[in-house]
Order: structure tokens, then sequence, then C-alpha cells
């Protein structure tokens, strides 16, 4: 992994396009083409799917989006950050069921760090989905090949997807004890609040064609979320109110007959959807100490905050990176420098560095990720982080390490 972040540095990380990290980490996969459906989105710059014979063109304009509804607040755009103190953290390997083996990831978690989400590798026909609560794991039956969750609430309710029928991705919710299917094919789930309200992406046919759908109900056939022409989106997040995170951008031009795939370095644009199913765009500064703004995101949702991403510049040589919080009640939007690219950033402003020797950045410090016992000094140990809790106590997610392959790890931040 850390071979294509090295990649993607070399080629120009700064113009962002955030649709297409987590599909080149899935490519090789057995069902690589219908994974895309739900793992589109992720943090990092540019995925440099040229070492599989795909192009990239130079950044387009952005059409104009529509303007915000007139009661949306005019944000004031001042640089604060949260408040949030934590000096070091340790890492721990998450528990194993009994007689599993010792490979396993983490996927997602709710935003206390309670609870986590992740899967297991038996290889023996036991089922794979994981959920640890306070440390202490319980398997979940499921149906389907490889499942995955990818998020969980804090009242237990857990959503992601599986393949049945050879390659045909479908969501899945887990409430109450048990597993069941949600509506629709070539969807996958990706969050959920504690109502139990979901959004997710859908396809015609499990391609890259994916757009955005909320699940209002467990029962509920899903419904697109409202995108203005020409354009294509995410949604990263869904507050309890069912106020939706995500971004938006420009769809790329079809190619033609007999021309190698393109995958156009577009900058997205974070958005939130209304409960009313509205989108609204999140206002972003012109400029940041005078260097003009050229990529936003909105990556989760909580308590009415948006945390996402700004960027300036278009090369490695003028590009900073910046954690930015979006307040919905007062339309203020604040961020923070980082010094480094945001591999995942929460709600309140936290963020974790994509590296090998991966950071927690806070407002005004930095605090160092250890590696877990047993990972070896390789690129192939950085480990992937998934979960940031609100209060930074808790950062999670997976690490090699030596003759095992991937660890479930929780990083105990104090």
């Amino acid at each position: 992994m850390s071979d294509l972040n090295e990649l993607l540095a070399d080629i120009g990380d700064r113009a962002r396009t955030y649709d297409v990290t987590e599909r080149a980490l899935t490519l090789g996969r057995r069902r690589q083409h219908a994974r895309r459906l739900a793992a589109v989105g992720g943090l990092a710059a540019v995925v440099a799917l040229s070492i599989l014979g795909v192009t990239f063109l130079p950044a387009v304009q952005s059409a104009p989006l529509p303007p915000a509804a007139p009661s949306s607040p005019v944000p004031a755009l001042s640089p604060t950050t949260p408040a949030v103190h934590v000096a070091a953290c340790v890492p721990e390997r998450l528990p194993m069921p009994r007689g599993y083996p010792p490979k396993s990831v983490v996927t997602g978690g709710d935003p206390t760090g309670r609870l986590l989400v992740g899967r297991a590798y038996p290889y023996d026909g036991r089922d794979r989905l994981l959920i640890w609560e306070d440390g202490k794991v319980k398997v979940i039956r499921h149906e389907g090949e490889d499942p995955s969750f990818r998020d969980i609430s804090s009242t237990g309710i857990a959503v992601g997807f599986s393949f049945v029928d050879g390659d045909v991705q479908v969501p899945w919710i887990y409430r109450d004890g048990s597993l069941s299917r949600l509506k629709g094919r070539h969807a996958g789930a990706t969050a959920v609040n504690d109502s139990g309200v979901i959004v997710g992406a859908m396809s015609e046919g499990g391609g890259s064609d994916a757009w955005p759908v909320i699940w209002r109900t467990p029962t509920a056939a899903p419904a697109a979320l409202a995108l203005p022409a020409g354009m294509r989106g995410k949604a990263t997040g869904i507050d309890a109110d069912g106020t939706v995170s995500g971004w938006v951008q420009p769809s790329p031009p079809a190619p033609k007959p007999g021309q190698d795939p393109v995958v156009p370095v577009i900058p997205t644009r974070p958005v939130v959807w209304q409960p009313d199913g509205t989108m609204r765009e999140l206002k972003v500064p012109d400029s940041i100490d005078g260097n003009q703004v050229t990529a936003a995101a909105a990556e989760d949702i909580h308590d009415g905050q948006v945390g996402g991403t700004l960027a300036t510049g278009t090369t490695r040589a003028d590009g900073r990176d910046y954690v930015a919080r979006w307040n919905l009640a007062t339309g203020e939007v604040s961020w923070h420098r980082v010094a480094g690219r945001p591999r995942l950033v929460n709600t309140v402003g936290l963020a974790v560095s994509w590296d090998r020797h991966p950071v927690l950045f806070l407002d005004q410090a930095t605090v160092p990720l250890p590696d877990v016992k047993g990972a070896p000094e390789s690129h192939l140990a950085e480990p992937d982080i998934r979960v940031i809790s609100t209060d930074g106590r808790i950062v999670a997610g997976y690490q090699s390490i030596d003759k095992t392959g991937v660890v479930a790890v929780a990083w105990h931040c104090t």
C-alpha cells in the first residue's frame, strides 16, 4: 500500500479525486468491479491507476452548483480548531473469537469508539463478520460471500454488504441480534445513524456508475439522493436527524470505444443532503493564507458537525492540506493545517496522516501512533486507520505483523 502512496505522490496528489482511492486498494480481489460500489471514497489524493493501464487527465473546471438554500446561514470563515488533548497512544491487538486465526481487520466504528466492526479470515466456512464492544468480540452470522461491515451506530446497528448469485453486491443491516437484507441489488450500505436510517451507493450493474442512496427505514426501498445535472457524488455519513454528508464532482467523460479507461483528476466539493432531501453546498474559503483553495470534501457528520478537508495548490511544491469543520447550525467553517495528507478525518477536526508511521493530528500538536508488537519495519506494515473517536481516545484500524498478515488494532490515547 505504501508503494501505491509513493506513486500517488509522484503523479501530483494535490488535485483531489476521492472516489477512486479505495477502488485501487481493492483491485486484484476476486470481486474488484462490484466492490467499487461500496468502496468509493476515502481521503487519499489521486490513485495511481496508471499502473493498471488507466490514464489520468488534467483537472477540469467544475461547473457551478446550485446556490445554498436562502435560509442557509452564511458562514464566518475563521480558522479555529477543537480542543481535544491527548499526549500518547498505545496500540493493542483486538481479541479474536476462540479458535479463530489472528488475521483480521477493522472496517468501521461508532463515534465513541466503543463499538467497532470488522472481519475475520477463518478460511474454513465459519462466519467472518465481527463486532467488538468495549474490547469484547462476537461473531455475526452472515449470508453471501466476501461480507463486510462498513459502519456501526452507537445503538449497535451495523450495515455493510456481501455478494450473492456470483458477483451481485447486496446491502445488509444488523440490528436486534440478527442480520437482514436491505432492498436493492448492486448496492452497498456504508453509514447508519442511531435510528437505523442508512446511506450507501447503488449502480445499474455493479460498475463504476454508482450514485448515492438512502434507506429511510430498514424495510424501505433505496431512494436516490438528488444530484445536479452532470454531477456524481458520494454519501459519506448520516446524522441523527437524517442529514447526510458527502461530496459531488462533475461526471468524467465516457471513454471512446477501444480507448483505455480514463480517470480525470476532478476536485470534489462538500455538500449535505438535508432531511427533506434537498442538497446544500457547504461554504469553503476562496483562499487560505493567500493560496487558492482547489479542493474540499465532507467526510463525516455527527451532532450537526461535518468533518472534512480543504486543499490549496495543485502540486506537491505549493500544496497544503487542512482539516475542516462545518457547523451546520451557524454555517461557520473552521480549519487547521496539517503537516501531511489526511488519511481519515472525524467530525471534531481530528485526523490521521497517510504514512508508514502515522500521527494523530490535534489542534497544535501531533501524537504518534506506534506500531503494534510484531509489525516489521517495512512499507507493507503501514497501518490502515478506519476509526477516530470524537474524544480522540480511540483510534482503530489494522496493521501487518510478521508471519500473520493484517491484524485488527486499537490505539488507546490518553
